[in-house]
């Protein structure tokens, strides 16, 4: 959380919708006929076909910024710190606290907070590990929560390589591939060419 705007969801919050149980017989139907996911790891299991498993945990406890966000982009316009490298410095400083509080070497991280910037995702080397960051605002509208496709399609990035696909020249794939456009709360799953990507299809 940035002290100068309203905090995030709570982290039970978030741990349900990444971590949480999923029972398949207490899931409600879309009007297709598929069932909804109750959290991102249910989502993967189920697109993947049991292929790729997702697995982690978030603190319980928040994180509060050493600064105001509104500090934190004045220096960034200025040109006195890139944006990138305060997101690396935030990341540092929860990966330190993580590392201190619960003995896991963490090497993929999240950080969701409460300023109005872009998602990003940085990746780099420190010490001995490879470290990944995505960087996702928690709220979608500045009032609702973050939708589970969000997540996902972030996460997609993350741990299965997979590429943005929309802002094609010839359009984008929008509501049909959650790395095109669907970023709703019920999110659908890759496309052929993701599938592919992620090793769960051949052509």
């Amino acid at each position: 959380n940035y002290p100068d705007f309203l905090p995030v969801q709570e982290p039970s919050y978030y741990e349900t919708l990444l971590f949480g149980p999923d029972v398949a017989g207490e899931r409600p139907l879309t009007p297709q006929g598929t069932p909804y996911f109750g959290s991102a790891t249910a989502w993967f299991d189920h697109i993947s076909g049991g292929a790729f498993q997702l697995t982690g945990f978030v603190h319980p406890q928040s994180f509060t910024a050493p600064e105001p966000f509104t500090l934190v982009l004045a220096r960034h316009y200025t040109g006195e710190q890139d944006w990138n490298e305060s997101v690396r410095q935030d990341a540092l400083n929860v990966l330190g606290r993580a590392d201190d509080e619960t003995s896991v070497s963490t090497q993929a991280l999240m950080i969701i907070h409460n300023a109005p910037a872009p998602s990003l995702g940085l990746s780099w080397e420190e010490g001995r590990r490879d470290i990944h960051v995505i960087f996702v605002h928690g709220s979608f509208d500045g009032i609702d929560a973050t939708p589970l496709g969000v997540f996902t399609h972030e996460l997609g990035h993350m741990f299965l390589n997979q590429p943005d696909r929309y802002l094609f020249e010839w359009g984008d794939l929008g509501q049909w591939d959650n790395m095109g456009d669907n970023y709703g709360h019920f999110p659908v799953g890759y496309g052929s060419p993701g599938r592919v990507d992620a090793g769960w299809a051949e052509w």
